[in-house]
């Protein structure tokens, strides 16, 4: 297990985190909230990442590849609201660029190592 903390898995652990919230907010809207066609979208996010770290943490190339290209697309997507996102900048204030350009220069530099790492 000691091996698995290293930043070689840093995508797998934060698909596993994904995976666990959107498993806790599935029986969080079943118990709490009683509704029971939502959260199956929530249920088949958390199959999702869960597989998606499984298999990273295998070092299979195929998930490395999806996860990569997830948070590669969630960075650009991160780059592009710092420049026209309009209901962010007006919740969050003058919180919105160091909120946005943190989580930008955090995803990004995810994506750069997972890169370095599948070449």
């Amino acid at each position: 297990m000691k091996e698995k903390l290293q930043l070689n898995y840093s995508l797998e652990w934060l698909a596993t985190a994904v995976s666990l919230s959107a498993l806790i907010a599935t029986f969080y809207t079943f118990v709490i909230g009683q509704h029971y066609i939502i959260p199956t979208v929530s249920l088949i996010n958390a199959c999702l990442f869960a597989n998606l770290a499984y298999y990273g943490f295998q070092d299979q190339r195929w998930a490395k590849l999806i996860l990569f290209w997830m948070v590669a697309i969630l960075a650009a997507h991160l780059f592009m609201a710092l420049f026209w996102a309009k209901t962010p900048r007006e919740v969050l204030e003058s919180a919105f660029l160091p909120i946005y350009g943190i989580a930008f220069l955090f995803f990004s530099a995810l994506g750069i190592d997972a890169w370095r790492r599948l070449n």
